[in-house]
């Protein structure tokens, strides 16, 4: 198969970057708070990824498309976040919003995404897939179920559940892998109204 999966290294900031620029250029939150054209919004993107890529309990998982020129081009990543205990070293601090941007609304909504993960799984062990992008000429091949299901066999290993929050757009991939819907929260925007869906997948239980 032409697309395979890797474990992301240092040296992969820039594509892992190039790539959420790419797939989330229409992204209505995204045009908000990082406007791709913005060499800030460009800038704290690189920071924050080289800051996770050095966090042992994030995993970055690379989608690399062998048949492409050069082989190996990065075409979408999956930013999973393992269960943290009370010996895991504490996640990178946030970084302050890019200038230029619309400050209130990123705090609005990352702070919303925060305390609803809060609330809704408390102290229970989970995996969480923070992020995944695909780039836009290769999204509807599958490339996003390769990522997802990357986070979803560990959970099973694991036995615990999986959380994320998904996009408008992003939401029926989720629930054909197994995620149920158990909270939204609704944001206003310039095309209307944006909700997040906040969803929970059960493990598969081991025979």
């Amino acid at each position: 198969m032409a697309i395979q999966l890797r474990k992301a290294l240092t040296s992969d900031t820039a594509a892992i970057c190039s790539v959420f620029f790419d797939a989330f250029r229409d992204d209505p939150v995204t045009l908000r708070v990082f406007p791709p054209a913005l060499k800030q919004a460009q800038d704290y993107w690189l920071k924050s990824i080289d800051a996770d890529l050095h966090d042992p309990n994030v995993h970055f998982v690379l989608a690399t498309d062998q048949a492409s020129s050069p082989p190996g081009q990065v075409i979408g990543f999956a930013k999973w976040v393992e269960p943290r205990t009370a010996d895991s070293p504490s996640s990178p601090p946030y970084l302050p919003w890019p200038e230029g941007v619309d400050a209130a609304f990123g705090d609005k909504f990352f702070g919303a995404k925060a305390g609803k993960h809060a609330e809704i799984m408390g102290d229970r062990l989970h995996w969480y897939l923070e992020l995944l992008g695909v780039r836009k000429g290769y999204q509807k091949r599958d490339v996003g179920g390769m990522l997802l299901r990357w986070g979803l066999q560990k959970s099973d290993e694991a036995q615990v559940e999986a959380f994320l929050d998904s996009s408008p757009a992003g939401a029926a991939l989720y629930e054909k892998h197994g995620f149920q819907t158990v909270d939204t929260v609704a944001f206003e925007d310039p095309g209307g109204k944006y909700v997040e869906k906040y969803m929970v997948r059960q493990p598969e239980r081991k025979v």
